[in-house]
């Protein structure tokens, strides 16, 4: 939703390009680089390739799954903006597009990567509806695509229920058929719309003090989720190694996590503020 408004009178590729990979490849090669120092691993060419995003789709080494595949979104970004930027039909071949892609994702075989690939409809839902909040889009639109949304995520729903509640399931099956989203998946359609119902809640001028830290936590949230992972391992091994309530080392480490968080979140606005004068003269 933010990559449509921020592309919404044109995209340049050369500065898309640029300010893509100012939004994440310094702030990544940072974490990586000092885990690796941390954790004592010298092998340059697989931290190389962590940071490149490149390891995760050769197999030879990533720090996650998440930053790779939303490199790849970046990339397909501009093609699906020349459908969607059309005045009169974009909205329709978006929803079109964006469909397609799920039902085609769903329906692939177990073991196929879902958990990554779901987030691509996600991704292309979320320039959808960018473009009807930025061209202020009459509202009986709107209410259609969250009504079309509401059934298929419904439906899905019921059918996902009916697939893990067959007699005589494999247990084996059972972890196929969360890992490929048949227990999570449909609220893809659901969510959508009490995402934006929460947003406009959150527009009347009695919650400016939580929007402004929900504003700062959005503003962080790549170190946020960079940051994340390694804390649940750390909460994993303290709580087995000492025998202490996972729960509570949990919450008391998500609270350190967005505390460190926030100070390399200060370090990325000046690497940055830097690279932007440097490079988008």
């Amino acid at each position: 939703m933010g990559l449509y408004f921020s592309t919404s009178k044109g995209i340049n590729i050369k500065e898309y390009t640029i300010k893509r990979i100012i939004r994440i490849f310094p702030i990544y090669a940072l974490i990586i680089v000092s885990l690796s120092i941390i954790n004592r691993e010298s092998d340059i060419i697989k931290i190389i390739l962590k940071v490149s995003t490149i390891g995760w789709w050769t197999g030879h080494g990533a720090y996650e799954w998440f930053i790779p595949n939303l490199v790849l979104l970046y990339i397909i970004y501009p093609f699906y903006y020349s459908f969607l930027k059309q005045q009169k039909y974009g909205f329709y071949w978006g929803v079109i597009i964006t469909i397609a892609l799920y039902l085609y994702i769903f329906c692939l075989p177990y073991g196929s990567h879902f958990q990554s690939l779901y987030r691509y409809p996600v991704f292309l839902l979320g320039a959808i509806i960018g473009k009807l909040l930025k061209e202020k889009q009459k509202e009986k639109k709107i209410v259609t695509l969250f009504i079309i949304l509401l059934i298929i995520g419904c439906a899905l729903s019921v059918y996902a229920f009916y697939k893990y509640n067959e007699p005589y399931l494999d247990p084996f099956c059972i972890p196929a058929i969360k890992l490929n989203g048949w227990l999570f998946i449909p609220y893809i359609f659901i969510v959508t719309g009490f995402c934006l119902i929460t947003a406009y809640l959150l527009s009347y001028k009695k919650m400016g003090n939580i929007n402004k830290l929900l504003r700062l936590i959005g503003s962080m949230s790549l170190e946020v989720y960079l940051l994340h992972g390694q804390f649940i391992t750390l909460t994993r091994y303290i709580s087995n190694t000492y025998g202490l309530s996972k729960p509570l080392i949990g919450i008391i480490l998500v609270f350190f996590s967005f505390f460190v968080a926030y100070w390399i979140h200060l370090l990325n606005i000046k690497i940055t503020d830097v690279l932007k004068n440097k490079l988008l003269k």
